[in-house]
């Protein structure tokens, strides 16, 4: 008897489309490049625009020079064509930059490219949305929109320790031939009120008519995006308010910067550096935790404060001779540094911590910083004690006593 065997039928997987999970990751991957692509396309074109930049500033520089040599003294230019038409040896075109030249004396210019928004590429926080070359060869980059109000102060600051350390920098005077930050231009005069102890009264009330100083507030001030709320704080109060006022008077720009590229400590919190480049420095390290401590926008409003008081002996600096004078009779003019390049002083430096620690005081509410607090302890036990300390700081060491 037969059996029937049993043929099994073969099957084949019918061809079919991919899946929806293989989809979605052909999808993501293909994103992924195409991001990486970009950044890099974007970096390359960005390279290319700043080196554009760079050339035309460089040809503006071999202009100023041979205009110089020519009628004594570098000129300004309002624009491009402005540029084109004073330096007749440069023919600058206007793409992605437009050009101008400013702060131009017998021995220093500035000369300036600023992004012209939306030409070229799409800018982006990596891009500068301006350059400046200055006469002696430094460059700086600026990456933050300029802003309208304040700006900030000569000397700058800064710890090397733990409170009590010796710490701080020196001052940089405006004629210092480092690389520059942003710039400033025209002349200033007017009156304010001084503050600190011995020179200028304990709350900052003492006021006294001032002479313009050397140089001015430039026309377009740069203010940080992250610094605006710190500035306001320095301008709401009652200590700060007068600098505030006269950050915003002057045009001083005030910028985050890395401080690596100026002759300063890493430990340095900020600096002014003179008129001529009419800017407050703050060390971007203080963005977040910096020698075991977080800078708070009082504390940064304080600093800010610091620097504004170099700004103003700078700009009016027959006010602040006549102040410490008053207040310390047995001084006669030829005693005094302030008109000197760096003009700065332990007196000075001591008048920029008591201006600090008033704003710290009224700002902080219930916050502490271990060197701030360190200072106003200081301070609290009399203008001796104060001065005593910033002597034995490395910073100061040298500085004449006014």
């Amino acid at each position: 008897m037969g059996t029937r065997r049993f043929s099994p039928i073969k099957k084949t997987r019918a061809v079919t489309g991919f899946t929806l999970i293989e989809i979605s990751i052909a999808v993501v991957v293909v994103a992924i490049l195409v991001a990486f692509a970009s950044v890099y396309y974007f970096k390359v074109i960005g390279k290319s625009e700043d080196s554009e930049a760079l050339a035309n500033l460089a040809a503006i520089k071999k202009a100023e020079f041979t205009k110089q040599a020519e009628v004594g003294t570098f000129v300004n230019a309002s624009d491009t064509a402005d540029v084109n038409e004073k330096l007749d040896s440069v023919e600058v075109q206007e793409k992605i930059f437009r050009y101008k030249v400013v702060n131009a004396t017998q021995e220093d210019f500035v000369a300036v490219a600023e992004r012209i928004l939306g030409a070229g590429s799409v800018t982006t926080k990596d891009k500068p949305i301006e350059i400046a070359l200055y006469a002696d060869g430094g460059l700086s980059y600026t990456y933050s929109s300029a802003g309208s109000g304040s700006g900030y102060g000569s000397g700058g600051y800064g710890y090397s320790g733990g409170p009590g350390g010796a710490g701080g920098s020196g001052s940089l005077g405006g004629g210092a031939g480092v690389t520059g930050g942003s710039f400033g231009g025209g002349a200033g005069s007017g009156s304010g009120s001084g503050s600190g102890g011995s020179s200028g009264g304990d709350s900052g009330g003492e006021s006294g008519g001032g002479s313009g100083g050397s140089g001015g507030g430039g026309s377009q001030p740069v203010i940080a995006a992250d610094l605006v709320s710190a500035l306001d704080l320095l301008e709401s109060s009652d200590a700060g308010g007068y600098f505030g006022d006269l950050i915003e008077e002057k045009g001083i720009s005030v910028i985050y910067d890395d401080f690596s590229q100026y002759p300063v400590s890493s430990t340095v919190l900020a600096f002014w550096w003179g008129t001529i480049r009419n800017t407050i420095y703050v060390n971007q390290e203080l963005k977040g935790t910096f020698l075991g401590v977080t800078w708070s926008e009082a504390a940064i409003a304080a600093i800010i404060g610091h620097e504004a008081v170099h700004a103003d002996y700078e700009y009016y600096p027959d006010k602040w001779i006549d102040i410490t004078l008053e207040n310390h009779p047995e001084l006669t003019v030829d005693d005094l540094h302030i008109t000197a390049d760096p003009g700065n002083s332990i007196d000075q430096e001591y008048n920029a911590f008591a201006n600090e620690i008033l704003i710290w005081k009224e700002l902080k509410g219930t916050e502490s910083n271990i060197y701030i607090d360190y200072d106003e302890d200081l301070y609290d036990q009399g203008e001796d004690y104060l001065k005593a300390d910033l002597r034995t700081r490395d910073s100061y060491a040298t500085l004449s006593e006014y």
